[in-house]
């Protein structure tokens, strides 16, 4: 599941499966059953541009839908979730999933460049398990090797 637009998890794969938006699951266990490595967009697909969730209205209704909350607890509540780049700054998704872990629990992952020990204790209260990488900062504060790292974690999820 990605909160991007962009194809660059589906690219990332070797084998190509259709990506989903949340409007084109029609049955979440058939979605949930499949043994296929699929991406779902939670807030739209560049390729569809009316699926795509933009501003706060667009919010709102996303987030006070009943199928697309009923799905979102199904995912979350049944699988186990890597969150990659995320900050759990959007309040909407934040909201939302603390509703979902307080009433079904559920374990999830965050990677976090330079974790600190405050941060990962506060992952922690939301059931988040944080894996630190370390990665130096350029002047512009922009991360290096980030990416590199990243694929270190994925080498050894495989």
């Amino acid at each position: 599941m990605t909160t991007n637009y962009d194809n660059a998890l589906t690219d990332y794969r070797d084998d190509f499966v259709m990506p989903l938006c949340m409007d084109d699951i029609e049955d979440i266990q058939e979605v949930l059953n499949e043994e296929k490595h699929r991406v779902i967009h939670l807030h739209g697909h560049i390729d569809k541009p009316a699926s795509m969730i933009v501003d706060e209205d667009d919010y709102n209704n996303f987030y006070s839908d009943d199928k697309i909350t009923s799905k979102l607890y199904s995912i979350l509540g049944n699988r186990k979730l890597l969150f990659i780049g995320f900050s759990f700054n959007d309040y909407y998704f934040k909201d939302l999933y603390s509703k979902i872990i307080k009433n079904i629990g559920g374990e999830h992952f965050i990677i976090v460049p330079n974790l600190h020990v405050f941060d990962a204790k506060e992952y922690l209260k939301i059931n988040l398990i944080p894996i630190g990488i370390n990665v130096n900062k350029d002047n512009n504060g922009k991360y290096l090797n980030y990416v590199k790292a990243l694929k270190v974690i994925f080498e050894q999820l495989t």
